[in-house]
């Protein structure tokens, strides 16, 4: 077998899959934690950009019993206004934030369910 042929076979990825990250449940997230996913939504909160990469979400959803921070990481540092549409492929992460205390104000702990663009 010649080694582009071996190389193509290696590289070759599945197509990813198609969730909604405005409407997944976190249990549905967790399910699929760690998997290469296609998301694409409006930007309701704004973007910001530090150390290289971009952080942007929807709007925050009403979660009954539930205090979920949706999002996504995006490579590069770029401005995404509130509004502007976002498609991303990348690994869906989540992960279970301790309650901590920032500025002497106790702030419980939330699920952040994200999209990391590959």
């Amino acid at each position: 077998m010649s080694a582009v042929l071996l190389a193509t076979l290696l590289s070759t990825q599945p197509a990813p899959y198609r969730i909604d990250l405005v409407t997944i449940t976190v249990d549905n997230a967790r399910t699929l934690s760690g998997t290469r996913v296609r998301v694409s939504f409006v930007t309701g909160k704004p973007s910001y950009a530090l150390n290289g990469v971009t952080v942007t979400g929807p709007a925050d959803q009403e979660n009954v019993g539930e205090d979920v921070s949706r999002g996504v990481v995006l490579r590069g540092e770029q401005i995404i206004d509130p509004g502007g549409r976002v498609e991303v492929v990348g690994l869906l992460r989540v992960i279970d934030q301790a309650p901590r205390i920032v500025n002497g104000v106790p702030v419980p702990g939330w699920v952040d369910v994200r999209v990391e663009q590959e």
